[in-house]
């Protein structure tokens, strides 16, 4: 995951009366927030996706880890939550979480 070519596609932009066609590079702001780790474009949830997963198996190769670490930031924000505890046993696994 090399990033991506900046002068490769072009991406619509609207005045008040008609679509306008831009490069990519001539975006301003698109690649601070999704970074450059993947070739994928179009869709935020799925550069998310690609950027997740790159963290999930640890890929070193990327080329915008402040992405990554916002995402891992996230997630260890969020293991704050206390632990569903299983109804068959409330009593045991409180008592072990508490230790």
């Amino acid at each position: 995951m090399d990033g991506r070519d900046a002068t490769a596609p072009t991406n619509a932009s609207f005045d008040d009366k008609h679509p306008q066609l831009i490069e990519v590079n001539g975006m301003t702001g698109f690649f601070e927030q999704v970074g450059r780790n993947t070739d994928y474009l179009i869709h935020p949830e799925e550069i998310l996706a690609d950027n997740f997963a790159i963290l999930v198996v640890g890929d070193e190769r990327i080329v915008s880890p402040e992405v990554i670490n916002r995402i891992k930031k996230v997630l260890e924000e969020a293991q704050v939550a206390q632990p569903i505890v299983p109804a068959d046993r409330p009593k045991r696994a409180a008592a072990e979480h508490a230790r």
